[in-house]
């Protein structure tokens, strides 16, 4: 989770809800169409501002999640960007970790890392 921030408002439409998150400052690289994580669930950028992220969720994935929109306002949202490969990311290891070599191509890539014993 990169940030937590509140739900500001929401819209019923037909067969949907349009709602608005606050952005967070660190979203500096938000694009329309990028997924973002919003309590694990990814939802697609449909527009923003400096102050708000918007997005559409379905009524189906409203009743498959069974959230419920009239608990939504103020309810604190935590939110992570998707990664795409050379991306940001935060590793926390506990103790020292090896690195294996491969010979993969890069479409296959992986990091492979021997755990400490």
């Amino acid at each position: 989770v990169e940030s937590v921030k509140p739900l500001l408002s929401s819209e019923e439409r037909p067969g949907a809800y349009r709602i608005q998150i606050e952005k967070p400052s660190e979203f500096d690289d938000l694009k329309i169409g990028d997924s973002v994580a919003c309590d694990g669930v990814c939802l697609t950028v449909e527009a923003f501002d400096a102050r708000q992220i918007t997005f559409t969720l379905a009524a189906e994935t409203i009743r498959v999640l069974r959230w419920n929109p009239q608990n939504w306002a103020g309810k604190k949202m935590n939110l992570e960007r998707s990664l795409k490969f050379g991306d940001r990311i935060r590793i926390e290891i506990n103790g020292a970790a090896k690195d294996v070599p491969t010979n993969k191509p890069m479409s296959q890539f992986r990091v492979p890392f021997e755990a400490p014993l």
